[in-house]
């Protein structure tokens, strides 16, 4: 029996240098990723073995390797997350990634600004 489940990555901080402006090719900002995957927990509630599941370590590690790429759009970098999280984790049903840049120049007193992507995978 199917039991799906989610797993949350929730506040994960990155210096990186996206946008289209020359100076924040240099200066960089702060960016935060909210991700949420939904997967079957079932194999791994039966075997209690990492193998079994979705490894939050290596969901990380491919958000980390993707948000230090220069990209212009944040659209960009999200949409470059998902396709490698599919590709590299069969057992992804479904995710949501929130990809917010912190005090963006845009001439406001504005925190943060954000794109949320959600999306299921095709089989």
């Amino acid at each position: 029996m199917k039991r799906p489940g989610h797993i949350e990555i929730i506040g994960l901080r990155c210096h990186a240098f996206h946008g289209c402006l020359p100076e924040e090719a240099v200066i960089g900002t702060e960016y935060v990723v909210n991700l949420s995957i939904r997967t079957d927990f079932a194999p791994s509630i039966a075997t209690d073995a990492l193998e079994d599941t979705v490894d939050y370590v290596l969901l990380h590690d491919i958000v980390r390797s993707e948000l230090i790429i220069r990209s212009q759009l944040i659209e960009h970098v999200a949409g470059r997350i998902i396709a490698r999280l599919f590709k590299e984790e069969p057992r992804i049903e479904w995710l949501r990634i929130e990809l917010l840049k912190k005090n963006p120049p845009i001439g406001g007193d504005i925190a943060n600004v954000a794109v949320i992507l959600e999306e299921s995978r095709s089989r």
